[in-house]
């Protein structure tokens, strides 16, 4: 059998939590990302990659690699909104 794990917290209604995934950022540039992550939510509401991940998580994925490597937050804004 196989199961799902999640990458990213989820409400109850299925939706990604941007607000405890936010809690992992760093301080720096955090509302410009808040913004960015909410947009991008909204925008991409109900679509999916073609493997059928929601598009905000593969924003938020490529998000967290980014930040990783200590890059700029317009580096990492970009890639979260890339999808919407």
């Amino acid at each position: 059998m196989v199961t799902l794990t999640q990458k990213f917290p989820q409400r109850a209604d299925g939706s990604t939590d941007i607000d405890t995934w936010l809690a992992t950022v760093p301080a720096t540039g955090r509302e410009r990302i808040y913004a960015a992550a909410q947009f991008a939510q909204q925008q991409t509401q109900g679509l999916t990659t073609f493997y059928g991940q929601p598009y905000l998580e593969q924003g938020l994925e490529m998000a967290n690699i980014l930040l990783d490597m200590q890059l700029d937050t317009d580096t990492i804004i970009a890639a979260i909104v890339t999808d919407a």
